[in-house]
């Protein structure tokens, strides 16, 4: 999306990345999730950016968004049980 500026607004929304913040979650959230490689999310981000996407989407993004789209109340429930989770063993 071009502003009324030299500033261009680029979404950049990844799946599950392979990194230190994975080590956060409980291993049961993470059944039937494809962990996608840090450096393969960054040279899809960056192709992206390279060939002006507005909207970048690696992995599983994609399909996350059409899902949102079909049933935007069951997958919210469902990408919001590990954070759940997480507040309710830290009280």
């Amino acid at each position: 999306m071009k502003l009324t500026s030299n500033t261009i607004l680029i979404e950049l929304a990844p799946p599950a990345t392979q990194t230190e913040l994975l080590g956060d979650f409980n291993p049961e959230d993470m059944k039937g999730v494809s962990i996608m490689k840090l450096e393969d999310m960054v040279k899809v981000a960056v192709k992206g950016m390279q060939t002006d996407r507005f909207e970048i989407r690696p992995g599983q993004a994609n399909q996350l968004k059409m899902m949102n789209r079909l049933a935007p109340g069951f997958i919210l429930k469902q990408m919001s049980r590990s954070v759940d989770r997480m507040l309710r063993t830290q009280n």
